[in-house]
């Protein structure tokens, strides 16, 4: 790098290894550069995602929840059910936290865990309630059902299918247009969601809600 006339800042800089859970480094393992010890961590922060040993993103997940939380507290309260900003309104700030969640999502969906999913639905279901106008009471089914809005781990789903396609492209020399995106985008977007309206089906709350939207969850949702 130093070829490259830049410099780095050996005081800030972070090492991590990759291993499995029976093989990590012994304590206090470090890197010597430029006289400089650089401490081997489990995990470090890297353009906003947080990369962990394993590649099992837990400890992302586990500081973003927080952020996630916070960010749809102060929302709600610009949100109340009575008199409150118009339904599109009420979408654009979900579409805020949606975006806050599902960054980086094609990296990290492979690595999705039935308690990271249930993280993510919480914070969800908060912003879904003051999309649908709906009392803290309500599940999180019914409320994303009522809000038109697909549950966080299937929309990263669509958002990780729709990236690799567009990677796989690229040996090609095909560079897709706009409309071809939103088409496979739409395509992919089918497809969870007859996963999801599966996964209605068998759930067992809410039942009187989800069954009558179930039967138009296409067109409710488009």
């Amino acid at each position: 790098m130093r070829q490259l006339g830049l410099e780095v800042a050996l005081s800030k800089s972070e090492a991590l290894c990759f291993n499995r859970a029976r093989h990590a480094p012994p304590p206090g393992s470090h890197l010597i550069v430029g006289g400089t010890p650089i401490f081997v961590r489990s995990d470090m922060k890297y353009l906003s995602l947080v990369l962990d040993s394993q590649w099992r993103f837990n400890a992302h997940f586990k500081k973003l929840i927080p952020r996630l939380t916070a960010a749809a507290g102060a929302l709600s309260r610009l949100l109340p059910n009575l008199r409150g900003p118009s339904a599109t309104c009420r979408r654009l700030y979900m579409g805020v936290v949606r975006s806050m969640a599902l960054y980086g999502a094609p990296v990290w969906i492979d690595a999705m865990s039935t308690t990271n999913v249930t993280l993510l639905r919480r914070v969800q279901r908060v912003m879904a309630q003051r999309v649908a106008c709906a009392y803290h009471t309500v599940s999180a089914s019914a409320a994303l059902v009522l809000a038109g809005t697909l549950p966080w781990d299937l929309d990263a789903l669509v958002l990780a299918a729709v990236y690799q396609w567009w990677r796989d492209q690229r040996p090609q020399g095909h560079r897709p247009a706009p409309r071809e995106i939103e088409a496979k985008r739409t395509e992919w977007e089918d497809q969870v969601l007859e996963v999801w309206r599966d996964r209605l089906a068998r759930g067992q709350v809410s039942r009187r809600t989800v069954g009558a939207i179930c039967p138009v969850l296409y067109e409710w949702v488009r």
